[in-house]
């Protein structure tokens, strides 16, 4: 098996009669990945299928597949089906899935209307290999490559030392923090004091932007397929982009950076933030933005047994 072929660590897979379950994610997922029938005998026909469907939040775009784990399988029999040959890796009935092209768009769910996400459904159709006597196995693996975002968003509020006094004497509560974070495979959080209390002509706090990848698959940056596909790289990382409100300026960090998910998991940074030149006379809310690029690889597996054409029927 080679590299490219070399299943995700985190990947979990279900073997049911050849077949897998539906998969569970934050963003794009898998359902009932595998072969159309579990057992065949050497020089039959085999489909291999599965759907692709977003569960996120936000557009996937540049959707692709491709099937790993089946190199035995090159040129068995005579040519099949509409997707043709690189090497010894079968491209895809739908012209859409290969990754020699630019792929598709997924639209997510949308709640208010009730409808689920954008799904489109891959297939690789082949001759199983010539088998001398009795049985193989095999697990190939369906590999989907996808760009996506992440984007969090969170309110800060700065006080005057009198109306922060004031609001406590009065019994009132302190403004509070209010956020939205997308559904997406990596998420990112943001950690700031909700309440900063104004002092003089300028104020610094600190900022922590966290990232964790929550799904099962891998994420890649630089985000193209050429950077992510048959190389490692680029494995586990993303790039992130903070946008600040007038008046609120970084130090310690760039507004742009590329952070490494340490075990293909989490990572963090930490920054000062410093607010000038705004009025500190008087409450105001500001918001403070995250968002992440990326192309998510996610992994899905299935069973196939190859029976000599010799065994009985």
């Amino acid at each position: 098996m080679n590299f490219k072929e070399a299943a995700f660590l985190v990947s979990i897979v279900f073997l049911i009669s050849g077949c897998t379950t539906t998969q569970t994610g934050a963003g794009l997922i898998i359902e009932g990945f595998g072969p159309d029938l579990p057992e065949v005998f050497s020089g039959e026909e085999v489909t291999f299928s599965g759907r692709i469907r977003n569960t996120g939040s936000l557009t996937a775009t540049n959707v692709r597949a491709t099937l790993l784990g089946l190199n035995d399988w090159y040129g068995a029999g005579r040519p099949i089906g509409k997707g043709g040959w690189i090497g010894t890796e079968k491209l895809p009935e739908e012209e859409e899935c290969a990754y020699t092209s630019s792929g598709a768009s997924l639209l997510p769910p949308n709640p208010q209307f009730s409808t689920a996400g954008g799904n489109m459904v891959c297939s690789w159709k082949y001759f199983a290999p010539s088998i001398p006597e009795g049985t193989l196995a095999y697990n190939p693996t369906m590999r989907v490559f996808y760009n996506y975002r992440s984007e969090t968003v969170k309110l800060i509020s700065i006080l005057p030392r009198g109306e922060m006094i004031r609001l406590q004497q009065s019994g009132r509560p302190l403004p509070g923090e209010t956020k939205s974070i997308s559904m997406s495979p990596v998420r990112i959080d943001i950690e700031t004091p909700s309440i900063i209390r104004a002092s003089g002509d300028s104020v610094e706090f600190q900022l922590r932007v966290t990232i964790n990848n929550i799904d099962r698959g891998i994420a890649c940056y630089p985000d193209s397929l050429e950077s992510c596909k048959n190389t490692n790289d680029n494995w586990n990382r993303i790039k992130i982009s903070l946008a600040m409100p007038d008046g609120i300026t970084l130090s310690d960090c760039q507004e742009h950076m590329v952070l490494d998910l340490f075990h293909g998991t989490s990572n963090s940074v930490v920054c000062r933030a410093v607010a000038s030149g705004i009025s500190m006379d008087t409450p105001k809310q500001h918001t403070i933005s995250v968002s992440g690029e990326y192309l998510y690889m996610l992994d899905m597996s299935a069973e196939i047994t190859v029976k000599s054409s010799h065994s009985l029927r």
